[in-house]
């Protein structure tokens, strides 16, 4: 090493100066208290395999847990913990690690001579402070392979949350990679379970996941607003960011690292330290691994910050009664954000933080009402869920005061019959779906009579026009928060939409020409002219008209010139089921190119004889059959 341009090329020396140790200071002065990695291996007896540092855990568990759960059986539920099941995966061997540390453990004690099973608690997410915090450097793993995460944080002695570092000249993907290849089954994927929030860092890029988390969907994390929720955030991460640090504890980490570990001063925020902040601050972690994680469907998911910031906003303005009833509001984001699951983590929030509420989801498609049932049920929320099968049945849940989650259709409650069944409870949270078309019509109404105290709540994705946004604000009570088109597309969330002006010739003879001349194009001169005759004396210039076909003609060849053989696929939004219709004919005709027709509900259509349906209305009826 006597090149000196050799010495600072070391990836260990510049990653460690510029991520790893400014990110460790600034763990320690969040109130982590930092283990050297001899002290790390003292407390796993020299043993790689153990994730769970159990002297910690025993003593931490000791204080947040009555004397009536016995010593041995904090021993033993630590022992089970450290060995979960995989007989079913990894994905629901970490469902139960997660499960367990948000419930607890049920354990046999003889108290008063009497055989019981008190829970006992892993982590005591009501009173932060009762928590033991700890963070170590370079965290040896042996498992399939021998590995050593750059940090590893540390609750109650269990591992729950990891940090791979990079310098800033390496992109942040690499750091992605290496925490994705560290999951697979030939490397160590059992210390995984543990850990419940996974980042990628260096000094000018942040980014994090969970358990699994394709590299495409880490996330960012960025202050959105300026209210002072926020600026409270700014805050305190700058204030917590440029404290004084022990000298032992940094001589302890340059030791770990080989460096020589120095105290930064006035070091403004950058994505790096604001990550660390919001997501790993004693207070924000425990509150992001209860309240901010699900698994939905067999995947684990993670709030992003714009959901959370959506939840943790709307949670402020709900939670205070005035008059006997709470503020509503409406939460525009738009498509691609994530809105189911922002509405599950609301309801997640509203059970830990509001006694007994009762949740019902409104939507005004079948559809959707089905979707949301389902994704509340894949993420498996303390509450079940019940969807109203009639305006009867919805009525019936209501009177019973049901403790689970009630979706239904709007229509429903427009169908209840009078005298309305009134239910005056303020802790009734009706969660409106696509909320710009529903908030009018007979069904709102009769929903505000029946439950005059709800806190109702809109969500929307969809675009509006600003004369709607402000009909829609207004109707629930205000906006609470709005994740526009442009933050989505500079997020990577949604792709930019590109619009591009077409102009199609609408001349008749012109139009019909062309048309022609595309569909016999492969034909041989004798076919053409025999197709020719067809095509004049059919009716398809009747069916079809000159605008259907000429935009059609236009569809066609640019998909064909564009996109044909790509992979991609294009869809045309048409303003009517027949509509729709006739533009397949015409595609049809073309050829070259597979098309369908797509419909979001069909009418039924068989309530009337085929002899009084419209003409437009008999061809709907003949394509559904």
């Amino acid at each position: 090493m006597n090149n000196p341009a050799e010495f600072y090329q070391l990836p260990d020396l510049d990653e460690a100066n510029s991520s790893q140790i400014p990110a460790l200071i600034q763990l320690v002065n969040m109130g982590y208290t930092y283990l050297s990695r001899q002290q790390v291996r003292d407390l796993r007896q020299n043993d790689s395999r153990r994730y769970i540092l159990t002297d910690i855990a025993f003593e931490a568990l000791r204080k947040i847990n009555s004397d009536n759960i016995s010593d041995q059986s904090i021993y033993e539920a630590l022992a089970d913990l450290e060995k979960p099941r995989l007989d079913n995966g990894v994905v629901k061997a970490s469902e139960y690690v997660y499960s367990t540390l948000m419930a607890g453990q049920s354990v046999q004690e003889f108290i008063n001579g009497k055989k019981q099973s008190p829970q006992m608690r892993f982590v005591d997410f009501d009173n932060i402070q009762n928590n033991q915090f700890h963070v170590t450097a370079e965290f040896e793993i042996s498992e399939n392979s021998n590995r050593r995460p750059d940090i590893v944080l540390f609750v109650n002695g269990i591992p729950l949350a990891v940090i791979e570092n990079k310098k800033p000249s390496v992109s942040i993907k690499d750091a992605i990679v290496q925490m994705l290849r560290n999951q697979q089954g030939t490397q160590i994927p059992k210390f995984f379970l543990y850990p419940q929030i996974l980042v990628a860092a260096n000094r000018e890029d942040f980014k994090y996941g969970t358990m699994l988390t394709p590299a495409a969907f880490y996330s960012e994390w960025k202050l959105r607003g300026e209210d002072s929720f926020v600026q409270q955030i700014q805050h305190q991460a700058l204030a917590c960011q440029n404290e004084p640090i022990n000298d032992k504890v940094l001589h302890a980490i340059g030791q770990d690292l080989l460096h020589s570990a120095y105290r930064q001063h006035n070091i403004p925020l950058n994505p790096q330290n604001l990550g660390i902040f919001c997501l790993l601050h004693p207070t924000h972690l425990l509150d992001i691994i209860r309240n901010f994680i699900v698994y939905d469907n067999n995947i684990k998911k993670i709030a992003r910050y714009q959901q959370y910031y959506a939840i943790k906003r709307t949670l402020e303005r709900v939670k205070p009664l005035e008059n006997g009833k709470r503020k509503g509001g409406l939460i525009w984001h738009t498509q691609g954000s994530g809105k189911s699951l922002t509405m599950v983590m609301l309801v997640k929030n509203l059970i830990e933080q509001v006694n007994n509420p009762r949740i019902i989801f409104v939507t005004d498609r079948i559809q959707l009402d089905g979707q949301i049932r389902d994704t509340f049920a894949a993420c498996n929320i303390k509450k079940g869920v019940v969807q109203a099968k009639s305006a009867n049945h919805l009525k019936e849940l209501i009177e019973l005061k049901s403790a689970d989650v009630v979706t239904t259709l709007i229509h429903k409650f427009a169908e209840m019959k009078t005298p309305l069944y009134i239910d005056p409870d303020p802790n009734i949270f009706v969660l409106v779906d696509e909320a710009h078309r529903t908030q009018g019509g007979a069904g709102r109404e009769k929903m505000l009579q029946m439950l005059p105290n709800a806190c109702i709540l809109g969500f929307t994705g969809t675009p509006l026009l600003k004369k709607d946004r402000a009909t829609s604000i207004h109707q629930f009570g205000g906006l609470i928060d709005a994740y526009t088109i442009s933050e989505a597309q500079e997020d990577g969330a949604i792709l930019p939409l590109i619009y591009q002006g077409r102009f199609v010739e609408q001349d008749a003879n012109c139009a019909m020409d062309n048309f022609f001349d595309r569909i016999s194009e492969p034909l041989s001169k004798e076919q053409k002219a025999e197709l020719s005759k067809k095509f004049l004396n059919s009716k398809l210039i009747e069916e079809t008209t000159q605008r259907v076909d000429m935009i059609a003609l236009d569809i066609h060849g640019h998909f064909k010139e564009n996109f044909q053989g790509t992979g991609l696929k294009a869809q045309a939004v048409l303003p009517s089921k027949y509509a729709a219709i006739c533009f397949k004919k015409a595609l049809d005709l073309l050829g070259g190119i597979n098309s369908a027709v797509i419909i979001s509900d069909s009418a039924n259509l068989e309530e009337e004889s085929d002899d009084q349906l419209p003409e437009h209305k008999k061809e709907i009826s003949r394509f559904l059959a």
